[in-house]
């Protein structure tokens, strides 16, 4: 896969890289992009990010259809998850 960046994509994603403020996921798609644009093979970018290439592939795409701002994009809260404990009433047990 081949990625062309322009100067300003380029400059934020190094930036979200070195940026303390950025989280890690965000930063991670910044590098393989990154790295990809760097001309990079998937085989490299893999095995140095530590990403399958299913992962490394989806970034990729975002990136293509969105720019910089499709790598902000995370999966959204699952609604409606809740642990339930269980608890021992002394009506229900023996």
């Amino acid at each position: 896969m081949k990625i062309t960046l322009i100067e300003e994509d380029r400059t934020e994603l190094e930036r979200w890289v070195k940026s303390r403020s950025v989280g890690a996921k965000q930063r991670l798609r910044a590098r393989m992009v990154l790295m990809t644009a760097e001309g990079l093979s998937t085989t490299v970018i893999m095995a140095t990010l530590g990403v399958s290439n299913p992962t490394l592939n989806k970034w990729r795409n975002r990136y293509l259809e969105s720019g910089v701002e499709g790598l902000k994009k995370a999966r959204p809260a699952r609604r409606g998850y809740r642990r339930c404990r269980l608890t021992k009433s002394k009506k229900s047990w023996p």
